[in-house]
């Protein structure tokens, strides 16, 4: 007998596996050794369901995710991890279609600068909207003793930010 309170979460955990089972939801997937104490050897990339023992779970790394890691980057000032979040044909424009960046190491100069010379520098996001690939953050900027807002419009393409544009 299924308790009704559970009910809706059946009926989710029914979805996500008709999901997984014709291939249209993206899968990280255990290896049949589930017990393995070195994580980075018990986990594998699927494309359907396991067989076995094995667990699937659902991977999605949105773009509100890559965008996230972004945010959390520019505020530790970490260049590095900053940069990772970028595709390496990174365009970054002024509204509408000034082009202020072209590529990694344009940016690598200029926010690298950023971090170094403000060191407390700090973003805040005000409002956020995602939209598919695009994220659209409302964002209260610090710089030394002067605050700006901006608008950036974040394009994603697979798992790094292919374009932004700044509306200030």
């Amino acid at each position: 007998m299924v308790r009704l309170n559970y009910f809706p979460h059946l009926v989710n955990m029914l979805a996500l596996a008709l999901l997984c089972i014709t291939g249209q939801y993206p899968l990280l997937a255990f290896s049949p050794d589930i017990s393995t104490p070195d994580t980075t050897k018990a986990l594998t990339s699927a494309s359907s369901v396991s067989t076995g023992r094995a667990i699937s779970i659902p991977v999605v790394d949105s773009s509100e995710a890559v965008v996230q890691r972004q945010l959390a980057a520019y505020n530790a000032r970490n260049i590095d991890a900053f940069l990772n979040t970028y595709a390496d044909s990174i365009r970054i424009y002024d509204y509408p279609n000034t082009l202020l960046m072209d590529g990694k190491d344009d940016l690598r100069k200029r926010y690298a600068r950023l971090f170094n010379d403000t060191p407390n520098l700090h973003a805040e996001i005000k409002k956020r909207i995602v939209l598919g690939n695009k994220v659209i953050d409302h964002e209260h900027v610090r710089f030394g003793e002067n605050y700006i807002d901006v608008i950036a419009i974040y394009e994603v393409g697979g798992d790094k930010i292919a374009r932004v544009t700044f509306i200030r």
